[in-house]
């Protein structure tokens, strides 16, 4: 019950995200300062936010508004030292068809090494991705910033 009502709050966060924090204020204020006392739709939010960020989104509020649920992610990843590349191997688990999930992925290796951030968009319900490095990481953490809604146990190590 509990994601019926963080849905809402947990979207606008996506897409600020999704578009940047000040491309997602300045939409916000547009679209105040447009319907301020008046009545507006979902559709004229994506309106404002699409023209203020320069981004088609209308699979954004068709995926996080209009689609019930969420994802469910599942994986692991392997370092290749032959490739010099993390192999990650991503499962959507949930009923239905694949989210489109622009995600980050953190590598860490070492404490005194600073972190690694790629970004990965995965829009099937199964994928693998490649990323570059020098050394086998430490860990890999997916979505580190806590920018998407998905349940899950994260990326585990495999041998």
């Amino acid at each position: 019950m509990g994601i019926v009502y963080q849905k809402g709050a947990w979207t606008l966060h996506m897409l600020r995200g999704q578009i940047g924090t000040d491309k997602f204020w300045a939409g916000m204020r547009e679209y105040y300062k447009r319907f301020r006392d008046s009545n507006a739709s979902t559709d004229d939010l994506r309106k404002v936010m699409e023209e203020v960020s320069g981004q088609k989104l209308d699979w954004f509020f068709q995926q996080w508004l209009y689609r019930a649920g969420s994802p469910a992610l599942e994986g692991g990843w392997r370092y290749n030292p032959g490739s010099k590349k993390i192999e990650i191997d991503l499962k959507q688990t949930q009923a239905g068809e694949a989210f489109r999930l622009p995600l980050e992925v953190e590598v860490s290796a070492g404490s005194a090494a600073k972190a690694l951030i790629a970004k990965i968009e995965m829009t099937q319900k199964q994928q693998r991705f490649e990323v570059a490095a020098d050394r086998e990481p430490d860990a890999v953490h997916l979505d580190p910033n806590t920018w998407m809604l998905f349940s899950g146990p994260g990326l585990r190590p495999v041998q």
